[in-house]
């Protein structure tokens, strides 16, 4: 018995294939309208994902960076300056914390490269400051550091004036949430319009079929045996839907950025600020091809139970 059900199975599959590719060509322009609407979503969603991603990467990149220049009062005799040393050093919120000595900065600002050599030839060390430099845990944790580091207390220890790049990290978070939101607002209501038109084109194949359903019914089919082939329908225009942008993005991204890097990037930044198409597509592929098949698999479920009386 279970060696005779398989070919039943293989069988019902197999006309399930036949008929959901009839359908699709037989009204191959509502098709080919519900690819390319979820194309267009699959496309925004997988461009997004690939901005934010790398966002997220150059976030991450700058925010480990983070740190906090103290500069020291040049009256704050040394002992002072050490005992403050081993106060911020033992603050929560505090990685690491370093003494820079005049002579250490006159030597960090020669090693930039960004001014003359000649200019620190004969520089006096005592025309430089002197500072802390403040490793902090996390761009949250910035401000409550700085707040810390400004207070009255502080500054009677010695602490003349800080120097941090809080706001402009503040910044890039802002920009990333309002691109976060738009996003997804974007996605859903491509979503939903790729949803419309594909519920719209397995209501046009029901409708085009509505005697043949009737005499399947009145034989004895059951409500799976007809269901299949438009639920397979919906989930090919679908797929088929989302594999284009996925060959688009995975065939111009690396190209996209390699052209950024060499043509208007080149020796300004690192070439590895942007993620490689090699670390998107492991996530992207998958995620997209279930966007795609979800939305024609529940675009036909919608329309069987609205249409059919199944």
């Amino acid at each position: 018995m279970k060696r005779a059900g398989i070919p039943m199975k293989i069988r019902s599959v197999n006309r399930y294939v036949r008929e959901a590719i009839k359908s699709i060509f037989r009204n191959k322009m509502m098709s080919l309208t519900s690819v390319i609407i979820v194309s267009a979503c699959v496309l925004i969603m997988v461009l997004m994902y690939c901005v934010m991603a790398n966002i997220t990467s150059l976030m991450s990149n700058i925010t480990s960076d983070i740190v906090i220049e103290a500069y020291i009062d040049d009256d704050t005799p040394w002992g002072q300056i050490l005992s403050m040393l081993e106060i911020i050093r033992e603050h929560p919120d505090v990685t690491s914390v370093r003494y820079i000595s005049r002579e250490e900065n006159i030597e960090l600002w020669r090693e930039r490269g960004n001014l003359n050599p000649e200019l620190f030839e004969n520089i006096d060390p005592s025309m430089v400051r002197q500072y802390y430099l403040i490793t902090i845990i996390t761009i949250e944790a910035v401000s409550g550091v700085v707040e810390w580091m400004e207070s009255p207390e502080m500054f009677l220890m010695g602490i003349a004036n800080i120097n941090h790049a809080a706001d402009a990290v503040a910044t890039l978070n802002s920009v990333n949430r309002t691109i976060s939101v738009a996003s997804v607002s974007i996605i859903a209501v491509l979503a939903i319009l790729s949803v419309v038109i594909i519920t719209n084109t397995i209501r046009l194949t029901i409708d085009g079929r509505k005697n043949e359903i009737s005499i399947m019914k009145f034989i004895g089919s059951t409500n799976s045996f007809i269901r299949g082939p438009f639920l397979l329908e919906g989930m090919i225009l679908g797929l088929a839907g989302s594999a284009i942008p996925l060959l688009l993005v995975s065939t111009f991204y690396d190209r996209l950025i390699n052209s950024i890097n060499n043509n208007l990037l080149s020796g300004v930044l690192n070439n590895d600020l942007f993620l490689s198409g090699a670390s998107l597509l492991p996530v992207m592929i998958p995620s997209a091809l279930f966007l795609g098949g979800f939305m024609g698999f529940f675009s036909s479920i919608v329309t069987i139970r609205k249409y059919l009386d199944v």
